[in-house]
């Protein structure tokens, strides 16, 4: 018992209406609803492969970390015209971020557990998302704010 883990898997349903909760709240910024569905000891993983100068490479922990980061890459909308179109992503509900002209910038995955999202794992790395689809040259040269 050195580690706490998630003791109940969700439900399909449970865990695509927290998703759901849980997307929406990144798409309008409220940072109090992200700390609310985010498990206290939630982790934000990155993978860009070394090759995204913007990548995350160390994983992110605690609540209100992750959901401020959250709020920086997803609500923020970094490059311009880009969108969130809800997606499931090995089995698990998330999200792909798409540049203006509908290509993939990044992926994110939530592994929710208990009724909370216990981590999210963004792949970034565009050798890993070429199987989605078009992916976009965003990632590789970031806009500069």
């Amino acid at each position: 018992m050195a580690r706490r883990q998630p003791r109940f898997e969700s439900s399909r349903e449970q865990r695509d209406a927290l998703a759901q909760r849980f997307l929406a709240a990144c798409e309008v910024g409220d940072l109090a609803g992200l700390e609310q569905l985010l498990a206290t000891e939630a982790t934000f993983y990155g993978d860009g492969g070394g090759k995204v100068p913007i990548a995350i490479r160390q994983p992110v922990h605690g609540r209100e970390r992750v959901a401020r980061l959250l709020n920086a890459i997803l609500f923020k909308k970094k490059y311009e015209g880009s969108q969130l179109r809800r997606v499931e992503v090995n089995g698990q509900p998330g999200a792909m971020i798409l540049d203006a002209e509908d290509r993939v910038i990044y992926v994110v995955a939530l592994e929710i557990a208990d009724g909370l999202v216990h981590a999210i794992r963004s792949v970034i790395n565009p050798d890993k998302l070429q199987h989605l689809g078009r992916v976009s040259e965003a990632a590789l040269h970031p806009p500069s704010h």
